[in-house]
């Protein structure tokens, strides 16, 4: 592809149509009924769809998050060990992996740990399985309040 100013932009644009946003971000999870009831509980998720007792993964949505670039949450029960976290190896700090937003981060870690959410740093905390989570207020470029 031409890469003149005017080529860029054509390149941009196809990009753009081809993965437009972040769809589903896929969490593995060791009993999907007690991380249904959490994600729900704690984030005010929905589930799509009824679960029932064959179920193995379920997909779960933000009330609200109908605006465009909000993915849903897949949550994929299995047995494997691996969780969503990485240790930058610079500084020895977990990080997070999903970072949900909140326009009150300090109500939001309140309330947290009043629900006794093993936390992870200053804004990081786990699920039940240890997948490694946060919240943030940040608002980033092309994204909405």
């Amino acid at each position: 592809m031409n890469h003149d100013g005017f080529g860029q932009i054509i390149e941009r644009e196809v990009l753009r149509a081809i993965v437009p946003r972040i769809a589903t971000i896929e969490i593995p999870v060791s009993d999907l009924r007690k991380a249904i009831a959490w994600y729900t509980e704690t984030f005010g998720m929905k589930v799509l769809g009824e679960p029932d007792e064959d179920w193995e993964a379920a997909m779960l949505y933000l009330d609200g998050g109908e605006r465009l670039g909000v993915p849903n949450l897949y949550l994929v029960e299995n047995q494997d060990e691996q969780r969503l976290a990485f240790t930058n190896t610079y500084t020895d700090v977990t990080h997070s992996v999903i970072d949900f937003y909140s326009a009150n981060v300090e109500e939001m870690l309140i309330g947290l740990r009043s629900r006794i959410v093993m936390m992870n740093g200053v804004s990081g905390f786990f699920d039940p399985d240890g997948n490694s989570l946060a919240v943030c207020s940040a608002v980033h470029y092309g994204q909405v309040k």
